[in-house]
This record gives C-alpha cells, structure tokens and sequence, in this order.
C-alpha cells in the first residue's frame, strides 16, 4: 500500500494484484519506506542488537524479464526501474542506519521474480530453453550489494 501513487484515490489501500489489475501507478518514497524499515527492525540497531536483513532483492528490471504474468498485469507502467528504485533506496538506508550484516536472494538465477546475483538465459518469451543456464555476474546487483561492504 505504500507504494501506490497517491494521485490515484481509486488505488487506496490496495496492493498486489489488485492494484495491478485496477492499473495503479507504482512509486517508490524512500521517506515511507524508511518509516516503515525503522518501525519493523531499524530501531534494533539503535537499542545495540545484532541485526541481519535477510533475503531482500528484485529484479532491476520489473516488470520486464518478470514473469509473463506479471509483464502482462504491469504492461501499462512506464517506469521500468520502481524495483531498483525500492533495491536502492533499501542499501541507502541500511548504510545509513550502519547495517552491513545482509543476505542478497539469491545467487542462483532460478528465482523468477527476481533473478539472482547471477544472470541467465532463460527469457518467457524468447528462451524458454534457457532455465538452468548461467551466464555472467549481474554487476548492477554485485555493485548495489558490494555499496554495503564499503
């Protein structure tokens, strides 16, 4: 619910599908974001507990290299770069906050929402073949995450 455009009143309090199938603009607030990392486990770091943010990422891309059902639930968004925008604003903040203890889901490509630190060469449309294939390092992620390690 964050995330949907508040110019858009027929998408309050919707999410998900939902919002996608009603055509609801996506966009990312870091401000929110922040407000709601700090309330569920931000404020940890500040009472002096060990804190580790497990099994956050995205795809750089959403909805493009998605799912063929999420492309076709999303193809009206113009903005192709709301995931990375959320996978950035999440580094920022772990940065700032001084939490470098984080796992990136995940290393293998296999994941099809997300992807992984590894690319592949499976496309829905193109190269339905290619599941289970690696290719390269995706440098986008390794970068966002190596940000962290600085």
């Amino acid at each position: 619910m964050q995330f949907m455009d508040p110019v858009q009143p027929q998408c309050v309090g919707l999410e998900g599908d939902a919002a996608g199938n009603n055509g609801c603009n996506i966009v990312i607030n870091p401000v929110l974001l922040e407000q709601g990392w700090e309330e569920h486990f931000g404020y940890l770091k500040g009472e002096n507990y060990a804190l580790s943010v497990n099994a956050w990422s995205g795809n750089p891309d959403w909805p493009d290299n998605a799912q063929i059902l999420m492309q076709t639930r999303y193809s009206y968004l113009t903005d192709h770069t709301v995931d990375w925008q959320w996978q950035n604003a999440l580094v920022d903040y772990l940065i700032e906050r001084g939490i470098c203890n984080t796992c990136y889901w995940q290393f293998n490509p296999e994941s099809l929402d997300t992807g992984g630190l590894y690319d592949h060469a499976y496309d829905p449309y193109n190269n339905t073949g290619g599941w289970g294939t690696w290719k390269g390092m995706d440098s986008r992620k390794l970068n966002l995450v190596g940000q962290i390690l600085e």
